[in-house]
């Protein structure tokens, strides 16, 4: 690889207050992302009668540009499918009457910020989940803990710069690392959701989401990557897995079924020749890893 993969992204933590200590939802997650969703499009949409991939102003509206991602003709991957990676996801957790929201924002996605905020306090106005709990937006703050938006200061709403993740074979060393997952890895073999944690089916799966991402949101979409240096690194591993399998499903009211959100959760002990790799697993640990990372799926710290 002739230079690094360069990802822009931001992540915020977003604190809402809510009128009720009960929880929101079974799947708070899909709850948010519906919801914040659902008003994104009223606010923004000028021709609510019609599809978005029928709309004019597709190509410059802020609601399919997060939640109908499509490949471009010229774009260096994924340009027959229908959608691509969503540059965005929500990190939500309850406790009693408040919700704290890590907001994974990339790419371009990082300048509408001030977006998400007002589409999430219009959606606590509305209420959020079947019993319509109304909530507030505390205040948004960056990972560093600098405030950008307060509840009794709307108007103080900064501009944030992104920052960047940089992902290249790193330099060869021994060592050993762990990945904690606090959210369920999604990954799937042959067609089929994996209960198990399989090293190299982990590695390509990971590889994927950071190429893809960089391919539609990176600064260097163009480069050639080749996997592999990665590939054979976590080959060449001890790998220690104490995962569990962990069911889910949610019925989708717009696909009207039941959907599969199964996938495994604990940690994994890699060791060996772990210097190769800890670029590219410093960067899952903020990207996520996976299928459902919007929902904040495959979600691991690395120590």
């Amino acid at each position: 690889m002739t230079s690094p993969i360069t990802i822009l992204y931001r992540l915020f933590t977003i604190d809402l207050d809510l009128q009720s200590d009960k929880p929101v939802s079974r799947f708070l997650a899909a709850t948010l992302r519906g919801g914040f969703g659902y008003t994104l499009k009223r606010l923004v949409c000028s021709f609510r009668s019609s599809e978005c991939t029928q709309c004019l102003l597709k190509s410059k509206c802020i609601y399919p540009f997060l939640f109908e991602t499509a490949p471009s003709p010229d774009a260096p991957r994924l340009r027959k499918y229908r959608t691509v990676p969503r540059p965005f996801a929500f990190r939500p957790y309850q406790n009693g009457d408040s919700v704290t929201v890590t907001l994974l924002l990339i790419g371009d996605a990082v300048g509408m910020l001030p977006f998400f905020i007002h589409a999430m306090n219009e959606l606590g106005k509305r209420g959020l989940g079947k019993g319509r709990i109304p909530f507030t937006v505390q205040q948004v703050a960056t990972r560093s803990r600098d405030c950008v938006y307060r509840h009794d200061a709307p108007d103080a709403c900064c501009e944030v710069q992104p920052e960047n993740i940089m992902v290249q074979p790193g330099e060869a060393r021994d060592g050993s690392v762990t990945l904690s997952f606090s959210t369920p890895l999604v990954m799937r073999k042959d067609g089929k959701i994996l209960d198990e944690f399989l090293p190299e089916v982990f590695i390509t799966t990971l590889l994927r989401r950071i190429t893809n991402l960089n391919a539609f949101f990176g600064s260097t979409r163009e480069i050639e990557i080749d996997p592999h240096p990665w590939i054979d690194a976590m080959r060449g591993l001890e790998v220690q897995a104490d995962m569990r399998p962990v069911e889910q499903h949610r019925f989708s009211t717009r696909q009207k079924r039941s959907i599969d959100y199964s996938g495994i959760t604990g940690s994994v002990r890699l060791s060996g020749g772990v210097g190769t790799l800890m670029p590219l697993l410093k960067a899952g640990e903020i990207l996520g890893v996976g299928k459902n990372t919007v929902f904040g799926f495959g979600e691991y710290v690395v120590a």
